[in-house]
Parts: C-alpha cells; sequence; structure tokens
C-alpha cells in the first residue's frame, strides 16, 4: 500500500491543521502524519504527537526524534538532509505529500512523489501558529480543543470543607469567562451507600482528572479545578488514615499551574456528606493540604483569611496579578 504524509511542526495544534489533516485523509489510501522537531519548541514532541493521536485516533502519527534543521541557510545539504530524514520515518513506497506550504513541492521534486498542495494564502481558516505564540489570549479560541488542554492555565481552588469553594469556583468561571471541573467526590459521595474504602479515593481521582481533561478541551486561556487529587489524598488521610500510592502518581503527573488554598470560615453547613463539624478539624485539614502542596512542590498561594466576598476578590486580584 502506498501511503501519502504531512509534515508539520504542530506547534501548536490548531484548527488549520485539523482542517488540514482531515482533507488529508479524505483523499488517502493512508495517510501518516511526521512531526518535526527542534530543542528549541517549548512544547515537547511527546505533547504535539499526543495531541494529534487524541484529534484523529485512526490516524498514525509519528514523531522526528533528533533536532532538525529548520531553514537551508543552517546546511547546503538541507534539502537532502529533508529528503533522508523522510525516508527514515517513513520507509514505506510514498504516493504523494500533502501541504499547505511552498516546500511540499521541493519535497515532492525530492522524493519524486506527488504534492498536493492547499490553501497556501490561509484563505479558508486565517490562523498562523506563529501568531498564536505571539499573543496566546487573543488566538485561542482557534487551538484545536486537545492544545486547550494542554495549554490552558489550570487553577485549583483547594481547603476545608463549607469554605465556600463551589460557590467561589462559579463566580471565578464566570468572572473570567471560562469554565471548570465540579468537584467529583462530592458526586460520589452522596451516591456511596458504605462505608468509604482504599479504591474509592483512587477510583474519585481518576475520574475527576480524565473529567477535567475533556472539560478543559473547551476551555479559555483559564480553566478551574474545584479541589484536585492533593485535596482527595488529604480527604482519604482524614476518612480512613491511608494515603494511596495510586493518589500520589496522579498528583505528581499532573501539570496544575497554580494551587490556592482558601480560608476556614466560621460557619459551617451540613448538606449531608460534611464531615467536619469543628472549625479546628477544618483548620487542621487546611493545614494538611498546605503541607501536601509542598510537599509535592505545587506552586501555591494561600489566602489566610476573609468573608466569601474578601477572597473571592483577593482570588481575582492574585489570577490577573500573575495571568494579566
Amino acid at each position: 500500500m502506498k501511503v501519502s504524509f504531512l509534515l508539520g511542526k504542530f506547534y501548536p495544534l490548531h484548527i488549520g491543521h485539523l482542517s488540514l489533516i482531515d482533507f488529508a485523509s479524505s483523499i488517502s489510501e493512508k495517510l501518516i502524519v511526521l512531526v518535526d522537531n527542534h530543542n528549541s519548541y517549548e512544547i515537547s514532541l511527546e505533547d504535539r504527537v499526543k495531541m494529534i493521536k487524541e484529534s484523529f485516533p485512526n490516524i498514525e502519527v509519528r514523531g522526528i526524534q533528533e533536532s532538525t534543521f529548520q531553514e537551508p541557510s543552517e546546511s547546503p545539504d538541507f534539502w537532502v538532509y529533508w529528503k533522508n530524514i523522510i525516508n527514515t520515518y517513513i520507509p514505506e513506497e510514498k504516493e504523494a505529500i500533502i501541504g499547505s506550504m511552498n516546500y511540499v513541492n521541493s519535497l515532492a521534486d525530492l522524493l519524486n512523489i506527488k504534492s498536493i498542495v492547499v490553501d497556501i494564502e490561509r484563505e479558508g481558516i486565517d490562523f498562523s501558529a506563529t501568531r498564536f505564540r505571539n499573543n496566546k489570549k487573543e488566538e485561542w479560541n482557534s487551538l484545536a480543543p486537545a492544545a486547550k488542554a494542554l495549554l490552558s492555565k489550570k487553577i485549583a481552588i483547594m481547603g476545608a470543607e463549607s469554605s465556600g469553594k463551589s460557590t467561589l469556583i462559579k463566580r471565578l468561571a464566570k468572572e473570567f469567562n471560562t469554565n471548570y471541573v465540579p468537584e467529583y467526590g462530592r458526586t460520589f459521595a452522596e451516591n456511596l451507600k458504605r462505608d468509604f474504602k482504599e479504591q474509592d479515593f483512587v477510583q474519585i481521582a481518576k475520574l475527576h482528572e480524565k473529567h477535567a481533561h475533556s472539560l478543559s478541551k473547551y476551555s479559555n486561556y483559564l480553566f478551574f479545578y474545584d479541589t484536585e487529587a492533593i485535596t482527595t489524598l488529604c480527604w482519604e488521610d482524614f476518612l480512613i488514615n491511608k494515603q494511596s500510592q495510586e493518589i500520589e502518581s496522579i498528583i505528581k503527573n499532573q501539570n496544575l499551574d497554580l494551587y490556592i488554598i482558601v480560608p476556614v470560615q466560621d460557619t459551617w453547613i451540613n448538606d449531608g456528606v460534611r464531615y467536619q463539624v469543628e472549625k479546628e478539624q477544618r483548620e487542621l485539614f487546611r493545614q494538611k493540604v498546605k503541607e501536601a502542596c509542598e510537599k509535592y512542590n505545587k506552586k501555591t498561594i494561600e489566602i489566610s483569611e476573609g468573608t466569601y466576598e474578601q477572597v473571592f476578590e483577593e482570588v481575582c486580584r492574585k489570577i490577573r496579578e500573575i495571568y494579566g
């Protein structure tokens, strides 16, 4: 079977790429997407490959492992170098190279295959990855959903129960015109008809993270978490005196940008799934959350006191101070 292929940086993956890959797939018996690599790229090869695979699970994606030449001025053998790179990573018999840049024709001549060039002038979809890298917020909505999930600034709101976290999250999402992942532990607890077991907390952490990933694909530049895996680990310790290694692994691999710990409030509201009646218990739990953030080297902001309204205003101020 002859193959067609696309070559690109996908730095980052955007709607222009989605359209091009979709088109290339529709006219190819078999399509391979070859992902370029350079040691200056801020988004890793692994992440760029992952974004394409997530967007097109039935298309084969191959990443170039070494750092490549980007311009003919970098080497007198630039085009021969690229011919060899392509033949190394795509040894199959090639039928065509597809793309939306002029270099496609040059590579096709070297490889003695067809070139299919579309929309060089970006008339169909006007988007530039370079333009995005220079102005992320203005160009955000042209990213592919998988790129939004990877690149959004993820902010967790943490603390003891009855601290107003869920209400705060809803207000923050509205204030910053984005969305958030609700706390999954509450939903789980409301439907639990027995005492908690260790595997329950592992499931809470895993499902909360998967839900967050799904929702963050449709976020704005900021994306909020109503609690996360550190909080789940602290609850596991509080309720059954255990700390699961599986949850610790989730925490270590979790790429949140900021953890905001809110203060304990005097008022405690019993909504049926609350356990920390005494303020001293809630203060202790909040301290455990703070210590866990320090243990796992998370970037943390602590709001030490204030009413619900004061906390909201302070959190907004901190977020604007950091992210503009």
